[in-house]
């Protein structure tokens, strides 16, 4: 974007979020400071011809101290935005009244949600889906029911599935885990729906006293996890999972008494991982569960 960069669009720091592109940190743009800003704010600031030989500079202090840790360094910020938007991009270059309209906007936003950069994003990104004419990534949520039992039996032997989720394998395992009245109380089950279509499951349970080995030092009574697939592998990839996720958490938080939510995706499982942080979930660490490893993460009621 160096040379073609559209004009007079503000850019805007956002740490450690998709959005993000590169500033200063603790300074002014000229005082060739760090890039970043503070996790989850938000800043708007002119565009720098610098930003690339910045990211350069930071990703090889990142190489230098992570070795072989790091499996790939990548510039996320508003260049790399562009480029992965490149139809929305030509149509803010061909239509002035556009490209002020989104610039008023981000202005707007980032003085409405100067600390809360998911809400920014989304709100950001519905001008964007307009734009190319494509519908907002709405989910409404039902609870699960007998009459679904095929079908979620069904999707859970799909590969992409199976890969990650092993039990229960039969409709009577289903039934006893999520519908007879032996069930598990504090554990609730949902198909996910997108304009009227299934599109996946996912279910929260109290984490405190859950059982089974689990989650045995937990102390807090208003934790709750959070377990979800895609029913459709042509799904994944589109930011689907990371909308879902997004909005079975702001329900989760409706209710007050909830304080955090958490998730235990495998550690190899990095498209769950990438999914969960692009949701605003941090990573706490690596643990070790009944079934395994697994990476926890976590998201506060505030860092939403």
């Amino acid at each position: 974007m160096k040379n073609h960069r559209i004009p007079e669009q503000p850019a805007v720091t956002l740490s450690g979020h998709r959005d993000a592109c590169a500033t200063t940190r603790g300074g002014s743009a000229d005082t060739g400071a760090a890039i970043g800003v503070a996790p989850g704010w938000v800043r708007i600031v002119p565009y720098d011809d610098r930003w690339p030989t910045l990211f350069d500079a930071e990703a090889a202090r990142l190489r230098l101290h992570l070795g072989s840790l790091a499996r790939g360094i990548e510039h996320i910020g508003s260049t790399a935005y562009w480029t992965s938007r490149p139809r929305f991009r030509d149509r803010l270059r061909a239509d002035r009244r556009l490209a002020d309209a989104y610039a008023h906007l981000k202005r707007a936003l980032a003085a409405t949600f100067a600390s809360d950069g998911l809400r920014y994003t989304d709100r950001k990104d519905a001008f964007v889906a307009a734009a190319l004419g494509r519908p907002a990534l709405t989910f409404t949520f039902k609870p699960l029911a007998p009459e679904h039992l095929p079908m979620l039996h069904e999707w859970l032997h799909r590969p992409h599935v199976r890969q990650w989720w092993r039990e229960p394998s039969t409709i009577a395992e289903l039934e006893r885990e999520y519908v007879l009245p032996s069930a598990d109380s504090s554990t609730h089950a949902y198909i996910a729906m997108r304009d009227d279509s299934p599109v996946g499951f996912i279910q929260s349970y109290v984490v405190m006293g859950s059982g089974g080995g689990w989650w045995t030092n937990e102390t807090d009574p208003g934790a709750r996890g959070i377990d979800q697939f895609l029913a459709n592998a042509s799904d994944l990839g589109h930011g689907i999972g990371r909308a879902m996720i997004r909005a079975f958490v702001d329900r989760l938080f409706v209710d007050p008494r909830v304080t955090v939510v958490q998730t235990d995706p495998a550690p190899g499982n990095e498209r769950a991982i990438r999914s969960y942080h692009g949701a605003g979930f941090a990573i706490v660490g690596g643990i070790d569960t009944p079934d395994g490893p697994a990476t926890l993460m976590r998201i506060e009621r505030g860092i939403r």
